[in-house]
C-alpha cells in the first residue's frame, strides 16, 4: 500500500508537466488551464475521469498526451470554453489576492494609529497644542476607517467624505472630551476608538 501511495501523481504535478509540454511545442498556457483541461481527460478503461481516482506515473503520461492533444487541437470545441473559465479563475483569484492585501495594509494602517493613539500621554492636560495633535490623529483614524468598506490604507482626498467624519466626531466626541480621554489607560483608548468607527 505505500509503495502504491508513493506513485500517485497529482492533478498539480500532472498540470506542470502539461505546461512544459505545451511550451516545448511552441504554446505557452496557464497553470489554471493545464489543470482544468487535464481534470477533463476521461479513462475509457474504466469509464470516467483519471483525476477521481489515485493517478500513477503510466497514467500521468496518458493525461498528459491527451491534454496536450487537446490544448493544441484546433477542432477541439470545449477547449475555447475551458480557456474563459481558466481566465475567469485567474481573474478571481487575482482580484482576491489584492482584496487581501488591501485589507492588510488598511489594517497595518488602523493599528499603527491606534497604537500611536493609544499610547499617548500629554504633558499636562492644558496643553492645546498636543490635545488638538491627538485630535487630528483620531480624525485620521476615522478617515481610515469610514472611507472605504473594509478600511482603507491611506484615505483618499475626498473633501465631502472628510466634513462628513469631521462632523460626526465631533458631535459624537467633542474635543472638550479629550482631557477624560487622555486620562483613560491605552486598552480603554482602544476600545473607544473601536466605540467611535
Amino acid at each position: 500500500v505505500e509503495a502504491a501511495a508513493m506513485g500517485v501523481i497529482s492533478i498539480q504535478t500532472i498540470g506542470k508537466e502539461l505546461m512544459l509540454a505545451c511550451r516545448q511545442l511552441g504554446h505557452a498556457i496557464s497553470e489554471t488551464l493545464a489543470a482544468l483541461v487535464a481534470s477533463t481527460v476521461v479513462n475509457s478503461a474504466v469509464g470516467s475521469f483519471y483525476v477521481e481516482r489515485p493517478i500513477d506515473e503510466k497514467d500521468a503520461r496518458v493525461v498528459v498526451e491527451e491534454a496536450a492533444k487537446r490544448i493544441l487541437s484546433k477542432e477541439e470545441p470545449g477547449i475555447a470554453a475551458l480557456r474563459l473559465q481558466a481566465a475567469y479563475e485567474s481573474a478571481f483569484a487575482e482580484i482576491e489576492r489584492d482584496a487581501q492585501t488591501q485589507r492588510a495594509a488598511a489594517k497595518a494602517a488602523e493599528e499603527k494609529a491606534v497604537n500611536w493613539i493609544s499610547s499617548f500621554t500629554a504633558k499636562f492636560d492644558q496643553d492645546f497644542d498636543t490635545l488638538t495633535g491627538l485630535y487630528k490623529k483620531i480624525y485620521q483614524f476615522l478617515l481610515l476607517r469610514c472611507t472605504g468598506p473594509l478600511g482603507v490604507a491611506k484615505a483618499p482626498k475626498d473633501v465631502a467624505a472628510e466634513r462628513e467624519v469631521a462632523a460626526a466626531l465631533e458631535s459624537v466626541f467633542p474635543r472638550v472630551g479629550l482631557r477624560s480621554f487622555v486620562a483613560l489607560t491605552g486598552p480603554e483608548k482602544a476600545a473607544q476608538l473601536q466605540e467611535l468607527a
